[in-house]
């Protein structure tokens, strides 16, 4: 599905394979991304509204409406089990909902966000900063901000936990990968492309990252070591 407003009743049962009795209202501004939980019973849109949802994903009820944010939300990630979600929003907060009740758990002052990601068992929220050059690591149960990684000096496009979660990739428009430790925020060791690069990728097994930028799509293939992966 592409950004816009909120699926059609057509969109909908294309999506579910088959009709539903009752078509989702939409938000008033565009939608900027969606999530569906991991057990596919319910799903969540962000919108330039300012609001983010929760959406019955058999019937398209709406669940809840998460109305705290002031700007623009354009990131949402659900947690593994599905218990919570994230939504991040250009009021410069992240926020942890319950997904059972739509309730505000935490809010992360964070100043600015681009993107967030979920860490394999759902202990830690990484988030990024395209404008301040940083990733910082959160506790995802107290909402309390664990560190911060190394900066990124010309800005933070991508990045990726290891199905592990023993390691953290991130991109930036240097051309620059690094590997951190998201335990402590340590570089384990960096490599680097001749373009600007806005994405990456783990292999299920974990023993290859993608990396996709403006020259293309890079491969790097890890063998770990006791001092971090090679």
């Amino acid at each position: 599905m592409v950004p816009g407003r909120v699926p059609t009743r057509a969109a909908w049962r294309a999506w579910r394979g088959c009709e539903v009795p009752q078509t989702p209202s939409a938000h008033v501004g565009r939608v900027t991304t969606m999530v569906v939980s991991p057990d596919g019973s319910w799903l969540a849109t962000a919108s330039r509204d300012g609001t983010a949802r929760i959406w019955d994903a058999a019937t398209g009820q709406e669940l809840h409406i998460l109305t705290v944010h002031t700007a623009s939300v354009f990131a949402v990630v659900v947690s593994p089990d599905g218990s919570w979600l994230a939504t991040a929003s250009r009021d410069g907060t992240a926020r942890i909902w319950d997904a059972a009740t739509g309730q505000e758990l935490h809010t992360l002052d964070i100043f600015a966000v681009d993107a967030m990601v979920v860490s394999p068992d759902g202990a830690w929220i990484a988030t990024t900063s395209f404008r301040t050059d940083t990733m910082r690591i959160w506790d995802a149960i107290t909402g309390q901000e664990l560190r911060t990684l190394t900066r990124h000096p010309y800005g933070v496009t991508g990045t990726a936990f290891s199905p592990d979660g023993t390691l953290l990739a991130i991109t930036s428009v240097d051309g620059t990968i690094r590997i951190c430790s998201p335990e402590t925020g340590l570089t384990l060791t960096m490599m680097r492309t001749d373009s600007p690069l806005l994405s990456c990728a783990w292999t299920p097994d974990g023993r290859c990252l993608l990396v996709g930028g403006l020259e293309g799509i890079f491969g790097y293939t890890f063998r770990l070591a006791s001092n971090g992966p090679h």
